[in-house]
């Protein structure tokens, strides 16, 4: 099985494993691109996992779960490991955080999700400037 990175655009892009020339799934890696992988599911039969750039480790985990159920391989061990080396950073790096202060502009990452994340780090919000709700904000 081979890996290969599909550039449709420059700032949308979807990796397609592929078998015997039959893509067999796509990694949508930006809401942007959710509807184009829905087409290719319908069209062609090409399944998709959506796995965005999350910060919440839950989320990462989910996309990480559905990701190798339908790869069908194991990388538990990887996957705890990766936790557990966050949360020592995480535990390491709070304390720098706390009470610092932060203004949001729009960024690439998921609004909601990356705000709540500052501050679970102790920082506080002045100013959240944002687009508005997409259907990928868990809030």
């Amino acid at each position: 099985m081979l890996l290969r990175r599909v550039f449709f655009d420059s700032s949308l892009f979807i990796f397609c494993f592929f078998a015997y020339n039959n893509f067999t799934l796509s990694i949508v890696t930006d809401f942007s691109a959710l509807n184009l992988a829905e087409k290719m599911k319908r069209k062609f039969g090409t399944d998709y996992v959506y796995f965005d750039k999350y910060l919440s480790f839950d989320r990462i985990k989910k996309g990480y779960v559905e990701l190798v159920e339908k790869l069908n391989i194991n990388i538990s061990k990887e996957i705890s490991l990766f936790r557990e080396t966050a949360d020592a950073l995480m535990k390491k790096v709070k304390p720098m955080f706390k009470g610092k202060s932060f203004i949001y502009g729009n960024t690439p990452m998921l609004a909601f999700e990356l705000n709540s994340f500052l501050c679970q780090m102790g920082m506080v919000p002045i100013l959240i400037m944002t687009r508005g709700l997409y259907t990928n904000d868990d809030i």
